[in-house]
Formats: C-alpha cells, sequence, structure tokens
C-alpha cells in the first residue's frame, strides 16, 4: 500500500493544532480536568476511517495520537463546565477550528458573540471589568496585549480554511479586522512580541480571505491649511507598496480625502517622550548592590545586585513580568548566580547576554519578592555612569516601573536623571523622538478608516480590493 507524503500546508496545520490543543490541555491540567487514558473517545480504528478523515479536508485524522485526542477531550470538558476566562475561550474556539469540530467551534463563537465590543464599525474582546478608555479628540489609546491576541486568535477562528467562512462570518471579520488594523504601531508591529505573531497571522489570513486580482482604483488627498498637498494612488498594481511622506508643518491643520473605490486605511503618527510620574507606577522597584559601600578591593571587581519588587497596580495580582536588569559598563553577570534564581521567587526562565539579564516571573503581587544575582567586571571603566532596571507586565505593557543603581565604587553614587521613554513603549531605546513621517500603501483588503492628521506627525494609508467603498 502506497504511503503519500502529507503537504507542508498540511502539516502546518497539525502542528498548529497540536500546540494550540497541547497548550490548553495543560491549562485544563492546572484547573484539574485531567483526563484517564481509559475515558478518551474511541481513535479510528482501520485505515478506511483514516482516509475517509483525509478526504474531508478536516484535521481529524490528527486525532489519533493520543497527546491530541486527550488534550481535546479534556477542552471538551473544560468548554462543558463553562465560566472559562474570555481569553481562555478565545484559544479553545481556534483549537476546535484547527481540529474541524464545527459544533463546538460555532457553539463557543456564539457565546463569545456576546460578551464581544461593538463601535465604531468595529469588533472587538477585552477582559471582564475593564475600565472605559478617555474619550480624547485626537488621540487613540492602544489596547492591551492580551485583547489584541484575543481579538486575533477569534479572528481566525471566523475565517476556517475549511470549510470556507460564510459571507456572514466574513463580514463580522471585516470588523475584527479594522479593529486590529488600528491597534498598530507605525512600524507594522503591535505591543509584544506575542501579539504581533498572532494578529499579524490573523490579518494575513484575512487579506487571503478576501483577495481579489481585480480591483479599483483610489487616491487619496491630504492637505494642509497653507500650501502642503499631496495625493497617494493606491490600485491593484501597488497596494502591497508602502508610501512615506513627511508633514511639512508640525503643528497645523490637515484634512484629508478619499475617492474612487476600494478600501485605504489611514494611519498617523506622533512620536514624543514623557517622564514617567512615580505615584502613577503600578510597580513598587527597589535596586541596590550588596554591599552598598565600597569596603574593600573585592567590590571593585564583583558585588551582587539586589532588587525588591511588588505589585501596587488596580488588579490583586499581575500577569507575567519581566525584570529588565542593563549591566553597568564593563561588568557583566555571572551566569551560575542568576540561573540559580530559576524556580524560585515566581520566576520560571532567566535570560542573559552581555549588558542585560531578562528575568521573567509568573506573577507579582502585592507581597515583595526579593531576590539577587552577582556581577563582575569584565574590563575597567572610569566615571562609571547608573544602569537602568525596568520591570513591566508583560500583557500589559504600559504598566511598568524604572530605576536606578550605581556601582558601590563608583563616583556617582547619586542617581542620574531618568531617562525619557515614549509612552506604551516596551523597552529603553526603541523609539525615535520626534521623527516627523508620514505613510501610505497597500495592506490586502483591510477596512476603510479615517483618521485625523492633525492628532500627529505622519499618516499611514493602506488599501485594496473593494470590501467597502472609499
Amino acid at each position: 500500500m502506497a504511503v503519500r507524503r502529507p503537504s507542508a500546508a498540511r502539516l502546518q496545520a497539525v502542528r498548529g493544532l497540536a500546540y494550540s490543543a497541547a497548550f490548553l490541555g495543560v491549562i485544563c491540567q492546572c484547573h484539574g480536568f485531567g483526563v484517564p487514558a481509559t475515558e478518551l473517545p474511541p481513535k479510528p480504528q482501520d485505515r478506511r476511517t483514516s482516509r475517509r478523515h483525509a478526504a474531508e479536508g478536516s484535521l481529524t485524522a490528527t486525532h489519533t495520537h493520543s497527546v491530541v485526542r486527550s488534550a481535546l477531550f479534556c477542552l471538551e470538558i473544560a468548554m462543558e463546565q463553562g465560566g472559562s476566562h474570555v481569553y481562555t475561550k478565545a484559544l479553545m474556539a481556534y483549537a476546535f477550528t484547527l481540529a474541524g469540530k464545527e459544533e463546538k467551534h460555532r457553539a463557543l463563537l456564539d457565546s463569545l458573540d456576546k460578551e464581544a465590543v461593538k463601535e465604531d464599525g468595529s469588533v472587538h474582546w477585552q477582559r471582564p471589568g475593564k475600565q472605559p478608555e478617555a474619550d480624547l479628540p485626537f488621540y487613540h489609546p492602544r489596547a492591551p496585549s492580551a485583547e489584541v491576541e484575543m481579538t486575533s486568535y477569534l479572528l481566525l477562528a471566523y475565517l476556517p480554511t475549511r470549510p470556507a467562512p460564510s459571507q456572514e462570518d466574513l463580514s463580522l471579520a471585516a470588523q475584527i479586522a479594522k479593529w486590529i488594523s488600528k491597534q498598530q504601531n507605525p512600524n507594522g508591529g503591535f505591543s509584544s512580541t506575542q501579539d504581533t505573531v498572532v494578529a499579524l497571522q490573523a490579518l494575513s489570513r484575512y487579506g487571503a480571505s478576501t483577495y481579489t486580482k481585480s480591483g479599483g482604483a483610489s487616491t487619496v488627498t491630504l492637505q494642509s491649511t497653507g500650501n502642503f498637498q499631496t495625493q497617494f494612488q493606491v490600485d491593484h498594481t501597488n497596494r502591497l507598496l508602502l508610501q512615506r511622506m513627511a508633514l511639512a508643518e508640525v503643528p497645523g491643520d490637515y484634512s484629508m480625502g478619499v475617492t474612487g473605490e476600494g478600501c485605504v486605511y489611514v494611519q498617523t503618527s506622533l512620536r514624543y517622550n514623557v517622564l514617567p510620574k512615580p505615584e502613577e507606577e503600578p510597580f513598587a522597584l527597589e535596586v541596590h548592590t550588596v554591599p552598598e559601600m565600597c569596603e574593600s578591593p573585592q567590590v571593585h571587581r564583583t558585588f551582587s545586585i539586589a532588587i525588591n519588587i511588588s505589585y501596587t497596580g488596580k488588579r490583586p495580582v499581575s500577569n507575567m513580568v519581566i525584570v529588565d536588569v542593563k549591566m553597568l559598563s564593563g561588568f557583566i553577570p555571572v551566569k551560575s548566580s542568576v540561573r540559580k534564581l530559576e524556580g524560585h521567587h515566581h520566576i520560571h526562565r532567566t535570560e542573559l547576554s552581555t549588558n542585560h539579564v531578562l528575568l521573567y516571573m509568573e506573577q507579582v503581587s502585592n507581597v515583595t519578592q526579593s531576590f539577587s544575582f552577582a556581577v563582575e567586571q569584565d574590563f575597567p571603566v572610569q566615571s562609571l555612569k547608573p544602569a537602568v532596571v525596568k520591570v513591566y507586565d508583560y500583557y500589559e505593557t504600559d504598566e511598568f516601573a524604572i530605576a536606578e543603581y550605581s556601582a558601590p565604587c563608583s563616583k556617582a553614587r547619586n542617581p542620574a536623571p531618568r531617562e525619557l521613554f515614549p509612552a506604551g513603549t516596551d523597552r529603553p531605546g526603541n523609539v525615535l523622538g520626534g521623527r516627523k513621517e508620514a505613510a501610505a500603501g497597500a495592506a490586502g483588503t483591510r477596512a476603510a478608516e479615517r483618521l485625523k492628521p492633525s492628532a500627529g506627525r505622519g499618516c499611514r494609508v493602506s488599501g485594496g480590493a473593494g470590501q467597502a467603498g472609499a
């Protein structure tokens, strides 16, 4: 009997199912939904059954793997018990989509539709009990990373490859894609690596599901009250091309107009720096060296960095937290002392580089966590400046705190002024302050979006084949 090798697309889908199911299976285990092997659903007993599964174009043939079968059965039990968080239900909906379990997939989507936030022609999901954002005329705050991620998973759930999504699902998907697009930063990414990967995958799936080879052309006109005026031409030949134009006058009053057919997406961008206010920081962060003073010649070469951290935000505990410790010039971490932190103080992972130590903490509560690790001198540096320690919530990147420390034998024992960081950025030094730019291009078939250029220093336009008239 000849055995056909599965296609690359099918292998990718199988891996996606295994990842989602296995990941959520861990969640089930953590919540006490263990599944004895004797209670697993029966697997196909003959080759004809397996061939029938493959012919139906679903991934149910992969259920013969005991890990996947166990995880899916565990998810079904968790679904029947109900009461899951919206983030968990979003992941479950996507896992059942990959598994081809249409009934459970549709039941979850119907349940989640009741929890959706529908406003301004867009749809998204957010964590329960979230306080409404301030309604400002020229500012649109970006959503937290977790909300972008779970909304993106649901966009993927509404766009299965087989069977093809219905017209009703495509209409809802367009509203979801519109909201996700509005959360993009000027570089095309989102808040963190995790939500960026899922969101770009979801937008790519939406673009593939709605793609047409032919389409109308659109002209976007941008002008100021002065003499500035420019146009962006968007048609089927350049809708994947990014076009940029710097705004000539900032501050200034600008207006924008669109003519023609198709969809265009316009984004304005304003970059600026703000100094965080200590009383608003959701983390209490204190950093010092051990010893704190230059007590012996040995301290010139090696000492420890001690960190005290607690969560002071509005929630009972934080999400996963990253502690980013920048090394003093000329010093490197003692790897063995950093590795010893894993498994203690809620630290489940560490990463080291020449000038940074990253500590991944499962969560932080209002109880202070204290830990330390050693550093040693790699080469001498005169007039050492203080180094920065930043702690931030991985999923709520606008929740962060910053502190500084100096070497015990450094002459500059008094902390230098804090660096300026743009609001909502992940990491020091990622943003170029005060840059003026405008962008126009095309990215699939995103829904039309009008933004006020006077809110920022640049605009971004993308367009595609017509989902809606411009």
